[in-house]
């Protein structure tokens, strides 16, 4: 019967919490209840499959689940916009997409170290020139100056081949 109290009572708070803050916050709070959300803060940290934070790290990630400001965000983002959580999560120039975007490549290619040749991370592609007056669109390939791959490997369809 104390439990049930004691599990009311908290609930009451929570909701009287909850009436005080900003819509965000509010937000962020109700996504860090989820099942599964935490699961990250449980996880062994083994370093060898990237399951590590550093101190800084953790505290942004803290701060990114419960819409704090994070210390030490630059004022600026790399595009030059004015920098805000929102904006960092968003900006595909200088924000954390392009971080997610790198550590998956990174972690691709390490993967791809273990049965490959000749892995190399954003190699440039060789120029496209067309066989006649046809000019290539852009369902055909990307034909813009100093175009990268993500990764490239010998041997993931056939030995010699780069893939």
């Amino acid at each position: 019967h104390m439990k049930m109290l004691k599990g009311n009572r908290s609930k009451l708070v929570y909701h009287q919490l909850l009436r005080k803050l900003d819509a965000s916050t509010t937000r962020a709070l109700e996504l860090a209840k989820e099942k599964g959300v935490s699961s990250w803060l449980t996880t062994l940290p083994l370093d060898w499959l990237g399951y590590t934070l550093n101190q800084q790290e953790f505290r942004d990630s803290i701060a990114l689940r419960y819409n704090w400001k994070i210390k030490d965000l630059s004022a600026y983002c790399g595009c030059g916009k004015e920098n805000n959580i929102d904006h960092s999560l968003s900006c595909k120039k200088g924000g954390f997409i392009i971080l997610r975007h790198n550590n998956i490549r990174d972690t691709t290619a390490r993967l791809l170290e273990e049965v490959c040749h000749d892995v190399q991370i954003e190699p440039k592609l060789m120029p496209l020139v067309a066989e006649s007056e046809e000019v290539y669109d852009a369902a055909r390939g990307n034909v813009a100056e100093n175009t990268r791959l993500d990764v490239a490997a010998r041997g993931v369809w056939s030995p010699f081949d780069r893939s």
